[in-house]
């Protein structure tokens, strides 16, 4: 009766499976034992029963979202009777692994792996999709909501309040697209003595030039958010526009009108043949001197160039003198009484066209 009290208090414990094998490999000589002696069949029934429950016990760990619900020694024959057991209740997105009806091992552990399906809400492609899903990876999850990823697309997720997550789907999209812009053509002016002064004339019309531009254009749901230049070239080089300016200017003087490009301000001096200043008849040039004849600097006004010089009239550069330099005129007239007259004064000499 002592051995028959002591084995059916140990029938409640919760046995590993290397204790289970040690207890039966000598309850069941025990038992044998015990009849052969003479025991009651009481007992020796009762000691096969025990046997019995601990041959067949189970080992369950339970595991839920990665955490350990709970350690059962069971009777339990399938994954579903032991997750009864451990009183998890699944719901009907929830996964499970093993699956319910798969029957439980009795030699080795059995490791149950419950995974809870949380709320999710899905926006892409302007449309909201909510519901229920147990999957590990976001692409999983957008799977199970028909929402499919390209490469270059973009997935942010929120945790909510209530232990689910809001999923936004971010379209990316890239081109390369051409720009062309004009390069501005500059305006050059360059004098003319064509033209009179004031009066300006197109000698060659501008053509801007042209630049070839590649840009990378990115795109999230459609909207420009980056634009970055990857190459530009010259493709046409501009044309500078020319414009002429008029430097010839006109001067009436006694009915007469003159065309003249330059306009000096020079100290006259007036000289004569035979007024003793004057060492010949002829100019250093080899003309006559006489009136209309001016000596002048050659690096001022060069020798030959047509002149109108204010209070003389008309005159050519053709002559020189030693005292003639600068800014300095000497004008020829026929007699001393007359280059007297004229005297010393300031005038303006136009250089005549």
């Amino acid at each position: 009766m002592r051995y028959s009290a002591m084995l059916r208090g140990r029938e409640s414990m919760a046995l590993e499976p290397l204790a289970r094998r040690a207890l039966r490999n000598w309850a069941r000589p025990l038992v044998i034992a015990l009849s052969l002696l003479g025991v009651a069949s009481g007992a020796v029934a009762a000691g096969n029963r025990l046997v019995t429950a601990m041959v067949h016990r189970r080992s369950v760990r339970v595991m839920v979202d990665g955490q350990v619900h709970a350690s059962l020694s069971t009777r339990a024959r399938t994954v579903a009777e032991a997750l009864a057991e451990a009183g998890v209740t699944l719901g009907p997105e929830d996964q499970v692994q093993p699956t319910p009806e798969q029957p439980l091992a009795d030699k080795a552990e059995n490791v149950v792996r419950v995974r809870r399906a949380r709320p999710w809400r899905v926006e892409a492609d302007g449309a909201v999709r909510e519901g229920l899903s147990a999957a590990t990876g976001v692409t999983e999850v957008l799977q199970a909501f028909g929402v499919t990823l390209d490469e270059d697309d973009r997935v942010q997720v929120q945790p909510r309040p209530d232990g689910g997550f809001t999923a936004r789907v971010i379209r990316v999209r890239e081109e390369v697209v051409t720009e062309t812009e004009e390069i501005p053509f500059e305006t050059l002016r360059r004098p003319s003595d064509q033209l009179e002064v004031g009066q300006v004339r197109e000698v060659r019309a501008g053509v801007p030039g042209l630049l070839e531009r590649k840009v990378r254009l990115v795109y999230e749901n459609g909207e420009l958010v980056a634009r970055e230049v990857i190459g530009e070239a010259v493709v046409r080089e501009p044309v500078d526009r020319i414009l002429a300016y008029g430097t010839v200017g006109t001067v009436a003087r006694g009915g007469q009108v003159y065309r003249y490009r330059k306009v000096l301000e020079m100290r006259a001096t007036a000289y004569a043949p035979g007024d003793g200043n004057t060492p010949g008849q002829y100019t250093a040039t080899g003309v006559l001197a006489r009136k209309g004849v001016a000596a002048v600097d050659p690096r001022v006004i060069p020798l030959g160039t047509r002149l109108y010089v204010d209070g003389y009239g008309p005159a050519i550069a053709a002559d020189t003198g030693g005292a003639v330099k600068g800014n300095r005129i000497d004008l020829a007239f026929d007699t001393p009484e007359e280059a007297r007259a004229f005297g010393v004064r300031t005038v303006k000499v136009y250089i005549l066209e």
